[in-house]
């Protein structure tokens, strides 16, 4: 994914959302994933397909009421129900991008089949509270990759796409786990208030965060696994060998939980 391209999406296995939708700046690479939306190269292309056979679309699905409205003037080809993001494709470059102008996909393929996948495993794994706490519990709580997939191939239908999609946020949480546990810390408790959950907006109780610790909440708010008030960067807590790795590396968390790049938008 170019260093210029987010994504606009909502909650998933293994990533938290604050609010509807939310920006990630971290996301799966699925330029190797097979794509049946492939012969989609343009606005006109989708609307004839649209035409032609409504029903392709309907894999869709979408958690949020998203729609199609494939429209060649606009070159707006889906939009959210109440229109909290419209995208649509550039004449410029045909990349897809949002209507307030942050670039999404590198093509109409690639936006769809990322919706595509995104929407599948949201219904898998939340189609009742059941299974969405059944689901959240199974990913933070199994370190064995192999095992994971497995289970999630046999008891929630995974496809190996989806299996793949899902590696990406697994590895990210374990890595970070990991690096923390190198620099002492054994659990989330003993560096964040009790009521903290990756996902869950936190302030720090501590006053000496080390780069170690700062980089790998970085990285896991990157990938949508940790939210961030956005009075966290203002807090008094915050050390200041850990505020400087944040200005050093422009990493800022926005009041919606984004990856703020400019630290004065206090």
């Amino acid at each position: 994914m170019s260093p210029s391209q987010v994504w606009i999406g909502s909650s998933l296995l293994g990533r938290d959302c604050h609010g509807t939708y939310m920006r990630y700046e971290a996301i799966p690479d699925i330029s190797n994933f097979e794509n049946q939306f492939s012969d989609l190269h343009t606005v006109q292309d989708v609307a004839d397909r649209y035409a032609e056979d409504p029903g392709f679309f309907d894999q869709l699905r979408s958690p949020t009421e998203c729609y199609m409205a494939p429209d060649v003037e606009s070159g707006v080809i889906y939009r959210d129900q109440q229109d909290c993001v419209v995208w649509q494709v550039s004449k410029d470059d045909g990349k897809v991008r949002t209507d307030d102008g942050l670039t999404v996909a590198s093509s109409i393929a690639e936006f769809f089949l990322r919706v595509f996948i995104e929407n599948k495993i949201w219904f898998k794994t939340n189609e009742s509270r059941f299974a969405r706490d059944s689901a959240g519990r199974l990913f933070k709580d199994n370190s064995d990759w192999d095992a994971l997939a497995n289970e999630l191939r046999s008891d929630w239908e995974f496809t190996a796409m989806e299996c793949d999609y899902v590696h990406f946020y697994w590895h990210t949480y374990q890595q970070a786990a990991q690096q923390l546990s190198a620099a002492g810390f054994k659990q989330w408790g003993d560096i964040l208030p009790e009521t903290f959950s990756p996902g869950a907006g936190a302030g720090f109780a501590h006053t000496n965060l080390s780069q170690t610790l700062l980089r790998s909440l970085c990285t896991l708010a990157e990938a949508g696994q940790l939210v961030w008030k956005k009075s966290f960067w203002g807090s008094s807590w915050l050390a200041q060998e850990a505020k400087d790795y944040a200005v050093a590396h422009n990493i800022f968390i926005g009041a919606e939980g984004q990856i703020d790049p400019n630290p004065d938008n206090e």
